[in-house]
């Protein structure tokens, strides 16, 4: 069956994470300029908190984000993680 009426079966699946699945977070760099372990950048100047409305949450980056639109499993915890939440006095 080749022609217009063929059909290519495709298989996705959810992969696990490699290092190339992650980037280093806004404020953070490689440690060697190109590659290896993102570092704090201290030439950027950070947030500690972000606020809406009433509730200010904290969030503390681990110097890493999975790049966009990437799918793999993770099993680690390499991204932003919520370290308190208050409202608003």
């Amino acid at each position: 069956m080749i022609g217009e009426d063929y059909s290519r079966p495709v298989r996705f699946s959810v992969c696990p994470c490699f290092e190339e699945d992650f980037e280093c977070d806004y404020g953070y760099q490689h440690s060697n300029g190109f590659n290896g372990e993102c570092v704090r950048d201290k030439s950027v100047t950070l947030q500690d908190a972000c606020a809406q409305d009433d509730v200010v949450a904290a969030i503390k980056s681990q110097g890493y984000r999975k790049v966009a639109g990437d799918v793999c499993l993770h099993l680690w915890q390499l991204h932003a993680v919520l370290v308190g939440v208050r409202l608003r006095s």
